[in-house]
């Protein structure tokens, strides 16, 4: 049987298996390519190496270059004993806020801490007053 929808279904069929093979082989070349990319320095608690490839000017790959720059900032508002280093660390969470150093998470949990200390450290200074 040789009618011509039949002959034009096998040439089109004839196209797509090369299409498809031009694109397995492109895929595998890609592979390649990618398998010899370097890769995140980072290191597990396991010991072992993160096999993600490193961003281009970073050692870390996309995810731990982001959980690196998510870190909490550290921020030394020394001891809360009196009023007055209460104060100083306030004049530090607000120098943090303006210079960009805490987002608007940190900053209100922060906060919330001093209020506590504040609010613990006023209760025991009128009970040893009374």
């Amino acid at each position: 049987m040789n009618f011509p929808e039949h002959m034009l279904f096998a040439e089109a069929l004839r196209e797509y298996e090369q299409q498809r093979a031009a694109q397995a082989e492109l895929a595998r070349k890609n592979l390649e390519k990618a398998q010899l990319a370097a890769r995140c320095e980072t290191i597990h608690l396991d010991g072992s190496r993160c096999g993600s490839p490193k961003m281009k000017d970073s050692t870390l790959c996309y995810m731990h270059d982001r959980l690196e720059k998510a870190k909490a900032a550290k921020l030394d508002l020394g001891p809360m004993e009196d009023p007055d280093s209460i104060q100083v660390a306030i004049k530090k969470l607000q120098t943090a806020v303006i210079d960009g150093t805490l987002d608007h998470r940190q900053v209100a949990q922060a906060s919330a801490d001093q209020k506590v200390i504040f609010e613990i450290e006023c209760g025991s200074a009128d009970r040893a007053v009374s």
